[in-house]
Parts: C-alpha cells; sequence; structure tokens
C-alpha cells in the first residue's frame, strides 16, 4: 500500500486487493491526494464507465495503523469496499482543515488489534460537502466525531449507518450541518462521556434505534441547539448522569421504549425547550437535582416510569408555555426535598398518573406557584405526602388543581395538609380519604379557589364520635399556634375556608386551637359531617376576635 501511495498521482484510483486476509503490507496507513479513490476488493472497480472487478464482500481487505491515521483524507477523496482498524493513537478515517468534500460508501471500521483511542471516524475544521453512505463503525474509542466542520456532513438516509462504541460516545457533532441524516443504529456501552451528543448542529437528523449504557456526569444522550433531531426508539441507561438532555432544541422528536438514570448529579431527564419527549418506561433514583425537570417550551413531554427515591426534588416544572407533561409513579423516601414543584408556568399542563409517595421534611410535597393558565392533575389515588414543616398540597398563584382517586392521605405535624390560596379546584375535585396536620399555624387554608370544584375529604368508614375519635378516618387537625388574629385568614385555626365553593368534610377530628377550629367567610355550601370539634378552640371572645369553634360569616 505505501508503494501505491507513492506512485499514484491526483485524482488516480488506487485499488486494494483482499490478498491473503492480513495486514500484511497493509499496516501503515495512506495519505491521500486530492481528487483520489481509495477502492477496497468488496466494492466494484468501474473506470470510464467500464466495469474491471465486481464488488465481493467476503473479499474486504483490512487497512490498519499504529502510528498514523488507517486514512488521511485530502479535497474530494472517495473511500469504498474497504476495512480499518486503527490502533493505538490513529483514527480509522480522518479529515482536517483544508480538505474539502468527499465519499465514504461501504466501509467498515472494527478495532481488531491494539485498542484505538482515537475517533474511528473523525472530520474537524473540513468544508464542502462529505456523503456518508454504508457504514459499520465498532470500536472502543469514539465512534464519529464531527465538529466545527464549516460545509455539510450527510449520513444518507439511502445506505445503513451502524456505530458501536464499547467505551465511548458513539457519536459527537459539535457545530456541524448535518444537512437531512439517519444514524440506523447508534451504540454506546462503558463510556464516561455519552454515548449521543450533538451541540450546535444543525439539520434534519434521525436515530432510528439507540442503545446507551453509560456512567459519568455527561448525559447519555444530550441535544443541544440541535437543529431537527428525531430519536425513533431505544434504550438508555446512565449512572451518574442524566439518560437524556435537551436543551434549546425545540424541534426535537424523543420516542424512547426506555430511559434509566441512577445517582445523577444532574438529573434523571432534561428537557429545556427541548421538543417533545415520550419516555415508556424506566427509573430515575439517587438524584441530585430533580428527577425529571422541563424549563420551557411547549412540547408534550412523557416518562411513563417510576421516579424513585433521591435527595433532589421528585418532579419540577417550570416557565411552560403550553403541552402537557406527563409522569407515572412517584415514590420519594424520607429526606430534605423529593418535592413535586411547579413555578412560573403560563400554560400548558401537568398530569401525575401513578400513585405518589413522598416524604419530604421541610419542604413543600406537592406545590404549583405562579401558574396561571396551567393545570395541575393528581390522578388514580394511592397519593401518600407527609412532611414536618413543609406544606403537603400547595397551589398558590393561580392555575387548576384536582386531586382524584381514592386512598389519598396528606399528614404533617407543622406544615398545612392542604393550602389552595388564589387558584381554581377544577369541576373533577381535590379528593382527600384523609387529612392529618398536627401543629404550625393552619391545617387547610382554602382562599380563593374559584366555583369549579370542592375540597372533598371522605375518610374510609367508620363512627367518629365524641365518645370514641378512633372512627374518624378522614383524619386529625389539632394544635395549630398563633396570635390573636381577626383577618380572613387567621392563624392559629384548623381549617380556613374564604371564598370557595362547598367543601365536604367528613369523618374528621378537629380540636385544640389557639383561635377557631373552623374560621369561614364567603363559602358557598359547607358539608360537615360525621365529624368532632371538641377541646379548647379559642380564647379571646372579645370583638374583633371572637374567638370560638366554628365561626362561618358572609
Amino acid at each position: 500500500l505505501a508503494q501505491a501511495q507513492a506512485a499514484a498521482i491526483e485524482g488516480s484510483t488506487i485499488y486494494v486487493f483482499h490478498g491473503n486476509g492480513s495486514t500484511t503490507g497493509y499496516d501503515a496507513g495512506i495519505v491521500l491526494r486530492d481528487d483520489q479513490v481509495l477502492v477496497g476488493e468488496a466494492s466494484p472497480l468501474a473506470l470510464g464507465g467500464t466495469t474491471l472487478a465486481e464488488g465481493d464482500l467476503a473479499r474486504r481487505p483490512m487497512l490498519t495503523s499504529t502510528s498514523g491515521d488507517v486514512v488521511a483524507l485530502a479535497s474530494r477523496n472517495t473511500v469504498t469496499g474497504v476495512g480499518l482498524a486503527p490502533q493505538g493513537a490513529s483514527s480509522g478515517i480522518a479529515g482536517g482543515a483544508g480538505d474539502t468534500g468527499g465519499t465514504l460508501t461501504d466501509v467498515v471500521v472494527a478495532d481488531t488489534g491494539v485498542v484505538a483511542t482515537e475517533p474511528a471516524i473523525e472530520l474537524v475544521g473540513t468544508s464542502g460537502q462529505f456523503v456518508v453512505q454504508d457504514l459499520t463503525v465498532v470500536t472502543p474509542a469514539v465512534g464519529i466525531r464531527l465538529a466545527s466542520n464549516t460545509g455539510r456532513v450527510v449520513l444518507d438516509p439511502t445506505g445503513t449507518i451502524s456505530v458501536s462504541s464499547t467505551g465511548a460516545t458513539a457519536v459527537s457533532v459539535v457545530s456541524t450541518d448535518l444537512g437531512t441524516s439517519t444514524f440506523d443504529v447508534v451504540q454506546a456501552s462503558g463510556s464516561s462521556t455519552g454515548g449521543i451528543t450533538l451541540t450546535n448542529t444543525s439539520g434534519q437528523v434521525t436515530f432510528a434505534a439507540v442503545s446507551l449504557a453509560t456512567s459519568g456526569v455527561t448525559p447519555a444522550l444530550g441535544l443541544t441547539n440541535a437543529g431537527d433531531v428525531t430519536v425513533s426508539s431505544g434504550t438508555i441507561t446512565a449512572w451518574g448522569g442524566p439518560a437524556l438532555s435537551l436543551g434549546s432544541t425545540p424541534n426535537a422528536a424523543v420516542h424512547l421504549d426506555a430511559a434509566s438514570s441512577a445517582s445523577s448529579s444532574g438529573g434523571g431527564i432534561r428537557v429545556a425547550n427541548g421538543g417533545t419527549v415520550s419516555v415508556v418506561a424506566g427509573t430515575v433514583s439517587g438524584h441530585l437535582s430533580p428527577a425529571v425537570d422541563v424549563t420551557g417550551g411547549a412540547g408534550d413531554v412523557t416518562f411513563g416510569g417510576t421516579i424513585g427515591d433521591g435527595p433532589g426534588q421528585s418532579l419540577s416544572v417550570t416557565s411552560r408555555t403550553g403541552g402537557t407533561v406527563t409522569v407515572g409513579a412517584v415514590s420519594d423516601g424520607p429526606d430534605a426535598d423529593g418535592r413535586i414543584s411547579l413555578d412560573g408556568n403560563s400554560g400548558g399542563a401537568t398530569v401525575v398518573g401513578g400513585p405518589v409517595v413522598l416524604a419530604t421534611g421541610a419542604s413543600p410535597a406537592v406545590s404549583m406557584t405562579s401558574s396561571p393558565g396551567h393545570r395541575l392533575e393528581l390522578r388514580g389515588g394511592g397519593l401518600g405526602v407527609t412532611t414536618t414543616t413543609g406544606n403537603g398540597i400547595q397551589a398558590h398563584g393561580g392555575g387548576t388543581i384536582t386531586v382524584t382517586g381514592t386512598g389519598n392521605r396528606v399528614t404533617t405535624t407543622g406544615g398545612r395538609a392542604v393550602s389552595v390560596v388564589g387558584t381554581t379546584i377544577g369541576d373533577a375535585g381535590l379528593t382527600l380519604e384523609s387529612v392529618h396536620a398536627d401543629g404550625g399555624t393552619n391545617g387547610i387554608v382554602l382562599d380563593g379557589t374559584g366555583d369549579l370544584g370542592s375540597l372533598k375529604v371522605t375518610g374510609s368508614g367508620g363512627t367518629c364520635a365524641d365518645a370514641s375519635t378512633a372512627g374518624c378516618t378522614g383524619g386529625e387537625i389539632r394544635s395549630t399556634t398563633g396570635h390573636d388574629d381577626s383577618s380572613a385568614v387567621p392563624v392559629g385555626t384548623g381549617v380556613v375556608l374564604r371564598n370557595t365553593r362547598a367543601p365536604d368534610l367528613q369523618r374528621l377530628w378537629i380540636h385544640d386551637h389557639a383561635n377557631y377550629a373552623i374560621r369561614g367567610s364567603g363559602v358557598r355550601g359547607l358539608t360537615l359531617a360525621n365529624s368532632v370539634i371538641n377541646g379548647t378552640n379559642g380564647t379571646n371572645d372579645a370583638s374583633p376576635y371572637r374567638d370560638g369553634a366554628v365561626v362561618l360569616e358572609n
């Protein structure tokens, strides 16, 4: 091969026979000149319209190098029908500054000797258009690296592009126009630098099937300002970093059969102005940042898996203008956070479809704030919320909230169990089986909740009576504290009802509050049944306080 390289002039064709199947004579790589064509015996050889040799896939020659790139490109080269086995610090095919356009077709890059440390295919700083068609890469290093190319690199959708890396990023593209490109199969395992990374790219890119298993802080699938990207199917498992991170890629459409992340400092699923995402299954746990974090945009984002225990928030939805964020089950154990948090959303909806179990300490467990036009739905029942001084369910400052299903329970030992202020309860209602609040300033506050739906505390049967409160299965609200307060939303009050529609409270035991057991004004209907109010509720009968067990005003 070295002799052919020395003899060939610009624009000539170099034909490489299979030989005896070894790399003898083929082990020093080749540096192409402008307009040269490198043809291996696996592809037909045609000159001047005449076919001189038929291609034979079984007789693909294998070229290698340990001291430089196996094939170093110039301008307007064609490379076809060869196998490349880079070793050590060598790439399979490399092009750089000054190299203008070319075609790579029917090329196999496979590591068969000394472990390669450089990308199998690397184009950095090139110009013109490169077309890659029918490429297979199997390597322990980076599969394809494209960076700062001023022209275009097209992975031809009419061919088959298969990239597999067993120790590094499979596809890394930065600042490159990809035209209309398709990656048929991309696999990465054992990578600490992510599996697929596209940053500041343009074009319409499709990943038909991905399988990524990574470790380290880099997202397994990372798309940042990446143009129009479609991921049709695949699975992702990440340890130490996010499974998926989309940023400023509003035209992305990602569908994954499963995506899981464990012990990530950067959360599990991150979507920031990132288009539409659908993940059918998976688990996120051990997260230090929000397990599912959706910021901005209006594309639908669905994670149908399970959000498990971790010190970070379970779900964060902020600055959304439309679309629906949907997650499945949430199960977070006792720690400093774990909350479901919605803030600053002007439109769209968040739907939690599975059972939710949260123990968030001083943090609110379920929180929607400053989100006019946004809708929060907790569906399916099985809500189990426990806090210390954090509110159990809080919805403040606009939007709509509904909680449906059976077996929904809220317990707090210092916060408000339910606090809905300036936020509409939707027509499906806010239904809880039980509410337990011990201490704090209030147990339940409903203030300005609209005319669509109501709070319902149902209990689970039993007889709730002064002689025996064991049957008060709707919960216990006791011992709130606070100074004398004649406002419409006074502290030291078990249940505050103001401008709210028809709350229905069943089988509740409310007792021993600093000012009032129940204080209401502008209440449009109230059902208080099978409940007990006793103990000492208020100590100041003087105007304007008029403390008492139940005080209702128009």
